[in-house]
């Protein structure tokens, strides 16, 4: 029993309440005036409530029911879903757009700008994202870019692919959800639906000839990660675009730093020589992304990087191609170089040492 005029609870036989000193009516009488009133009032909002978080909770079940058996769903009038069924999809689909906003974040970096020579370097490059190119791969050269039969980009340029925005993309999203997946559920959870996205991913590109498509990550993120999104865990689109850009932004830092280095001016002459140009591009890019707003996910992002272009190597070993080198010795400079972010990310996702090298190809 509640009273009629504070709403705080009072002892069925109290004759006045407590808090208030409002007399309260005896055992079984009816509340009249105002306070029958307020009473039915009070219990007609109540119901509404009820009835409403009970739609709302058939309509989210119905929803995911749609989502994980790939079916279209058919939304009532004025729903709004916490995930829509196809925006898990759309950060899969990299935009020219976003990928302009990264080369500018890097370009416009202190660490460039506050150098005399990088910033003349680095202020006369142009950066091209060619969506249409589905090759897994970016790349910095002082040689014109053929845009079009009559037309080419002039020198100092960074051409990014877009089937590298969509491999990084399906990284990201991968990694985004086994993040939420396990902040919300613990320590139990373990990293085979991770693994197995960037396995898939990294046969999908040796079979493609070192291209993937939107269309087939979409297919392998709906294999793996799709199940591990539950009602809850709607954050893990913001975490996704996070760490996509974090992506976006290390491959474009590491193209500019081989500019900015002069390694683009010459050849390659051996394997030593490739590796430490690679560790240098990679130092650039860290220190370009240092103030960066993404720089909390650029260790993993980097990581991240590296294994794909280790999938790349595997694809073009396979074809006997050349690529992008040395992906696995960047990968373990990635882990060597960073301890500390490698224990943070070890402790709180679960990710090791051990468990990201089971996500590379087997060695050959």
């Amino acid at each position: 029993m509640r009273c009629a005029k504070c709403f705080k609870p009072v002892e069925p036989a109290a004759k006045t309440c407590p808090h208030c000193g409002a007399p309260l009516p005896g055992p079984g009488a009816a509340p009249s005036g105002a306070a029958a009133e307020l009473a039915k009032l009070r219990a007609e909002i109540a119901g509404q409530m009820r009835s409403a978080i009970g739609s709302l909770e058939e309509e989210r079940a119905k929803l995911a029911g749609a989502i994980r058996g790939g079916q279209p769903a058919a939304m009532p009038a004025g729903a709004t879903p916490l995930v829509h069924p196809q925006e898990w999809a759309g950060l899969l689909n990299p935009l020219g757009d976003q990928l302009n906003q990264s080369a500018r974040f890097v370009f416009d970096s202190p660490f460039i700008q506050g150098n005399p020579l990088y910033q003349h370097r680095i202020g006369q490059v142009s950066f091209v994202f060619v969506p249409s190119e589905g090759e897994v791969n970016a790349f910095a050269t002082d040689h014109p870019v053929p845009i079009s039969d009559d037309r080419a980009i002039e020198p100092p340029v960074i051409v990014f692919y877009g089937g590298l925005g969509t491999a990084l993309r399906l990284a990201a999203a991968s990694l985004a959800v086994h993040i939420r997946a396990r902040r919300a559920r613990g320590y139990s959870l373990g990293l085979h639906g991770l693994s197995d996205a960037l396995h898939l991913m990294g046969r999908k590109v040796s079979q493609r000839g070192g291209s993937l498509d939107v269309p087939s990550s979409i297919e392998i993120f709906r294999a793996t990660m799709l199940p591990e999104i539950s009602d809850d865990e709607e954050r893990f689109v913001s975490l996704a675009r996070s760490y996509a850009a974090a992506m976006d932004m290390f491959v474009v830092a590491h193209e500019a730093g081989h500019l900015a280095l002069g390694h683009t001016l010459g050849r390659a002459l051996n394997y030593d020589v490739s590796r430490n140009q690679e560790r240098e591009a990679d130092s650039f890019a860290s220190s370009a992304l240092s103030t960066s707003p993404f720089r909390e996910y650029l260790f993993l992002g980097q990581v991240f990087v590296t294994i794909v272009f280790a999938w790349v190597e595997a694809a073009a070993r396979a074809r006997q191609a050349g690529t992008h080198p040395l992906a696995r010795e960047r990968f373990l400079h990635a882990i060597e170089s960073n301890s500390q972010a490698a224990r943070e990310a070890a402790e709180e996702f679960g990710l090791t040492r051990e468990s990201l090298m089971e996500m590379l190809p087997n060695a050959v």
